[in-house]
């Protein structure tokens, strides 16, 4: 029985939530967007570990059908990786508390997606596959689209 006062996950599961911070708080960037992301997974921690809801979060890297940019080499996921991670989500009967990296199995991925594979995730597409085509575009690159965040990085 959960009690309405709030309480520590620390006190019955010190790894799971020491797990839960630490992946929070090594992907926090300095910039709003990131803040209210960051947010939103605490909040999802609070209430599973409070209410026993099972959520699962999937940090969606870029979901188009091809990757168009150098940096969608690293981020970019196929709509069948994606459907296959949702899939997982709905119904993997050991979800309490998951965060994933919405990726497809890109060689240069940014992400240690094992939490993901983990569960059963095997992607089945690689942007890799797409990297002479996007290498070879004029303007693949700017200032701003080779970081994780893309045109919504904020550079002070």
């Amino acid at each position: 029985m959960v009690s309405n006062e709030w309480y520590s996950p620390v006190a019955t599961t010190p790894s799971v939530f020491i797990d839960v911070m630490r992946n929070l708080i090594t992907t926090c960037t300095p910039n709003p967007i990131a803040a209210t992301k960051v947010f939103g997974e605490m909040l999802g921690s609070l209430y599973a570990y409070k209410h026993g809801l099972e959520i699962f979060l999937i940090r969606i890297g870029h979901a188009t059908p091809t990757p168009s940019d150098v940096r969608d080499l690293a981020m970019w996921i196929s709509p069948r990786d994606l459907a296959q991670l949702v899939g997982i989500g709905i119904d993997h009967p050991n979800v309490h508390f998951e965060i994933v990296y919405g990726v497809s199995g890109n060689t240069r991925s940014w992400y240690d997606n094992s939490n993901a594979e983990r569960l059963g995730y095997r992607p089945l597409d690689n942007a890799e596959s797409y990297a002479a085509e996007v290498l070879a575009q004029k303007g693949s690159v700017t200032e701003r689209r080779h970081y994780q965040g893309g045109s919504y990085t904020q550079i002070d």
